[in-house]
């Protein structure tokens, strides 16, 4: 009895069907989030899929993914070319918010971002939560100085000119060279759906015209 109204009250204050146990967890997520040194870490999310949740928990593995493989193809049909760029890119991709939880689900699902729903974010949606040391060299953020002649693409502490951007990276672009990188947190069904709706709710296409939640992780 008493862990039904529980489990009503979350509901009631926006956690979205939780358990007390799934509360505290994200209470320790936005705690934590909330702390980091603004400094010297940044928080970075990388999304996935439901199936992925096993793999994605233990760290996110750079590669040459179905994307890279997409724009590769339509890049050049010189067989060589195509080979030698699959050896040498190692990438995995990231934002400063979850706004590609939608998107993998998306392509999985075989349909439009603007019909992907809240049971969809439920049964298919992943997302890995990193805090990340402004100082490793291993991620980098692709950008721009325009009073510069040769345009730049600042590392979190360094710079590297553009031509030298690995295959597939594009202005403003968080990625990293990394064979591997660990996560802090992974988040699927209705922790991340509350994640999204309680934090974020501009990042989930769904919600995309409610009024910003003042609730968000400043981060």
């Amino acid at each position: 009895m008493r862990y039904n109204i529980i489990n009503k009250e979350l509901i009631r204050i926006g956690y979205y069907k939780m358990n007390a146990l799934d509360f505290i967890k994200l209470k320790k997520i936005e705690e934590e989030l909330n702390n980091i040194d603004k400094e010297e870490q940044i928080v970075l999310f990388h999304s996935g899929t439901k199936d992925l949740e096993e793999e994605l928990s233990c760290g996110v593995s750079g590669g040459f993914g179905d994307w890279l493989e997409e724009v590769l193809l339509g890049a050049t049909d010189d067989e060589d070319l195509v080979n030698e760029i699959r050896e040498n890119t190692c990438l995995s991709f990231y934002s400063e918010e979850p706004n590609w939880v939608t998107a993998k689900i998306s392509k999985k699902l075989k349909k439009s971002v603007y019909e992907i729903t809240e049971e969809d974010i439920v049964e298919h949606g992943q997302l890995c939560i990193l805090i990340v040391d402004r100082e490793d060299e291993d991620f980098r953020v692709a950008g721009s100085k325009e009073d510069d002649y040769v345009e730049k693409s600042t590392f979190f502490n360094g710079e590297i000119a553009d031509y030298e951007l690995p295959f597939g990276v594009e202005k403003g672009d968080i990625y990293s060279v990394a064979r591997y990188n660990p996560v802090d947190y992974t988040l699927t069904g209705n922790e991340l759906l509350t994640f999204l709706n309680k934090y974020y709710p501009e990042a989930n296409i769904v919600n995309k015209n409610n009024k910003k939640n003042k609730n968000k992780i400043k981060v």
